[in-house]
């Protein structure tokens, strides 16, 4: 049994999200699950559920409850300090633009200071966007990894690659899970991303960059450090080839010698 809160919860759409520390990243409710009125399901409200993890992932969660209950003896906000303390469950969007320029908004405007209007906000936003199922992946494991649970993140992110995502995304997607793979303590995994695919000229000082982090955490300074070098390259102006064959002569130096 887990205790948690509500993320958010529609009775018309018959489902929502809990938050958990046992269900990092989300876990998915349906009305069905709910014992008693789900309209008491309202954001912030503190419950106990079981859960389940989600095998192939529902809607890029990676757990659904099974059964739903109210915490009575765990405060929740007060009715009248929910639109404050939760202000993203009233958020409102601007119908005029289309879904990525809303995205886009989005990211400009983060904050990581307020995780759940963040996940809530995000939640609306997929909602409403005709995204496939990777593009939805790639968001939430990108929201994950901003706010700080790169555990979270990973999974999604494979996901997300596994189902087909856009070119463009998948090279994000692959710098980034490479990112979360090293941050959770698995830096030869995060090279071996890397390593697996070619990047377009855009993403190739980038890829770079966090080639040598990872590297560096498993040891391999050199090594880190010629990727670091060429991470730089396309602003070193006039001292590029200088750079370029000094990075490469590293590899080449003979060991001093105790």
């Amino acid at each position: 049994m887990a205790e948690g809160r509500v993320r958010r919860f529609s009775t018309a759409e018959g489902w929502g999200i809990l938050d958990s520390t046992d269900t990092p990243g989300g876990c998915l409710v349906y009305s069905t699950a709910v014992v008693g009125d789900p309209h008491w399901l309202t954001a912030g409200r503190s419950v106990e559920f079981e859960w389940q993890p989600s095998v192939h992932g529902q809607n890029g969660f990676r757990y659904y409850a099974t059964a739903v209950s109210l915490v009575h003896s765990l405060p929740g906000p007060a009715a009248e300090d929910r639109g404050a303390t939760f202000a993203g469950a009233s958020w409102t969007i601007d119908d005029a633009i289309g879904p990525d320029e809303r995205m886009a908004a989005f990211w400009r405007d983060a904050d990581d200071s307020d995780p759940l209007r963040m996940r809530i906000q995000m939640d609306h936003l997929l909602s409403i966007a005709s995204y496939s199922d990777a593009r939805v992946l790639f968001e939430r494991a990108s929201l994950e990894d901003f706010l700080g649970d790169e555990e979270a993140a990973v999974p999604l992110y494979e996901a997300s690659m596994s189902a087909g995502l856009d070119a463009d995304r998948e090279h994000q997607a692959r710098i980034q899970l490479a990112s979360s793979l090293r941050n959770v303590g698995r830096p030869d995994e995060a090279v071996q991303v890397l390593q697996d695919a070619e990047f377009p000229n855009e993403y190739v000082s980038a890829r770079d960059a966090f080639m040598a982090l990872a590297l560096w955490d498993m040891g391999e300074h050199e090594l880190a450090l010629r990727n670091a070098l060429q991470s730089a390259e396309p602003a070193l102006g006039k001292y590029r080839r200088a750079v370029g064959a000094y990075a490469a002569e590293l590899s080449t130096r003979p060991e001093e010698k105790p």
